[in-house]
């Protein structure tokens, strides 16, 4: 009986040992075969997302980086801190009053600038600058510049713009119209006749020797200013300067119309404007210049 026992209880063990190593065997098995269906395990260089069939490769840097658009520049105004605009004025000889632009994005930009009834077209050059000597015809002096949409102002105290006196002609750049004096008796082309052709020099007045004038406007046909100027202070002769408008007749404008605008001080010292219409003679006249004497008043010049 006792080794009956003896037996049935070696078979038992027997029996589970060999279940124990059919159970090693068929984990090995299965993990052997999973190996195969899904390839070698990733290695720590190897990314872990793996890419479709038509998808693309994304990478760890792909995810953090944030989602970037295109987007249009904004163009440029002129109230921008970049491209802020700036109009400056400074006294000089004479009671000229140099004024000076600067508007960084308005390149070859136009512009017009006003300043007691004196108004005349401009440009700025491929930086956005421009620069002048603009008669004051008070002595707070006001200018303004209107460009791209926007009104520049600059002042000056200019006190001795009341030792001169001023007569302005406006017109357009291209009309034949030109302010011609002749001081204190001297006639046409000596040294006393003063018109664009010989302009003289603002020192020449500042000195009591006589006036100058200055030509105003950006030379490409837009409006334009003459202004002739002479001082009404320490004279040292007495006299007369005789003041005419002329206008030049070549093949450009014969028989046609040209027009203007005069200002010249009244008798209270204030500006007053006078419109002028020309019309030149036909180009079959023969004529080459068209003096027009009535237009301006000759300015009576006492010693001092």
């Amino acid at each position: 009986m006792a080794g009956l026992i003896r037996r049935t209880l070696l078979k038992g063990l027997c029996l589970a040992a060999f279940g124990l190593i059919l159970s090693d065997f068929g984990s090995d098995l299965m993990q052997t075969r999973a190996a195969a269906d899904l390839g070698p395990a990733p290695t720590s260089s190897q990314s872990l997302l793996r890419p479709g069939p038509a998808g693309p490769v994304l990478t760890t840097g792909d995810l953090a980086a944030p989602l970037r658009t295109a987007s249009p520049r904004p163009k440029p105004r002129l109230e921008t801190t970049a491209c802020a605009a700036i109009l400056t004025a400074s006294p000089t000889a004479a009671a000229l009053v140099r004024l000076a632009l600067h508007a960084p994005c308005a390149p070859d930009m136009p512009a017009t600038l006003h300043h007691e009834g004196l108004s005349f077209d401009l440009r700025t050059d491929a930086e956005g600058r421009w620069s002048a000597e603009v008669p004051a015809l008070t002595p707070e002096a006001v200018f303004d510049v209107a460009l791209a949409g926007r009104t520049l102002r600059a002042a000056a105290s200019v006190p001795d713009a009341v030792d001169y006196a001023r007569v302005i002609l406006l017109a357009d750049d291209s009309a034949p119209l030109h302010i011609h004096a002749l001081e204190l008796g001297a006639g046409r082309d000596s040294a006393g006749h003063v018109w664009a052709g010989t302009p003289g020099a603002p020192m020449r007045a500042v000195r009591g020797r006589g006036g100058f004038l200055v030509r105003l406007g950006d030379g490409a046909g837009g409006r334009s200013a003459e202004v002739y100027t002479f001082p009404a202070f320490d004279t040292l002769r007495r006299g007369a300067v005789r003041l005419s408008v002329e206008a030049e007749v070549d093949r450009r404008f014969c028989g046609r119309q040209v027009s203007g605008t005069i200002l010249q001080p009244a008798a209270d010292g204030v500006l007053s404007a006078m419109a002028l219409a020309v019309d030149l003679p036909s180009c079959a006249s023969g004529e080459r210049t068209l003096v027009l004497k009535n237009l301006l008043r000759d300015l009576k010049i006492a010693a001092n």
